[in-house]
């Protein structure tokens, strides 16, 4: 998907005036997290809370987990002692926890309360 956005960026500007791949990244974020918003209430938890509702939650979190595991990234890279490569899949397992918990919840939530 960042291939096709990038190429969909062909503008003849330098570098520092369009990040290409900054903007097809973040586009590719956003998207992913409709998907997982998506995914998560067919097939997870149920459709039974507002939509809006557990969007917004969805994207919350996610863009939380995203300020978050650049701190953690860096904090287990500097201060830990960690490779990168090990400091990612670390980052992505916690993030990923964090974010199933509190979007599940916040779903969950809603369907406690219809009862």
């Amino acid at each position: 998907m960042d291939q096709g956005i990038m190429s969909v960026l062909t503008i003849d500007l330098p570098q520092y005036y369009l990040p290409k791949a900054t903007i097809s990244w973040t586009f590719s974020y956003f998207c992913s997290i409709w998907w997982t918003h998506l995914f998560y209430r067919w097939f997870v938890f149920g459709a039974s809370s507002p939509y809006f509702f557990s969007l917004l939650v969805t994207y919350a979190s996610y863009l939380l987990s995203l300020f978050l595991s650049t701190v953690l990234n860096s904090f287990l890279i500097l201060n830990v002692g960690l490779t990168h490569t090990s400091a990612w899949f670390a980052t992505i397992g916690l993030t990923g926890f964090m974010n199933y918990f509190i979007v599940g919840n916040a779903m969950k939530s809603k369907k406690k309360e219809e009862k």
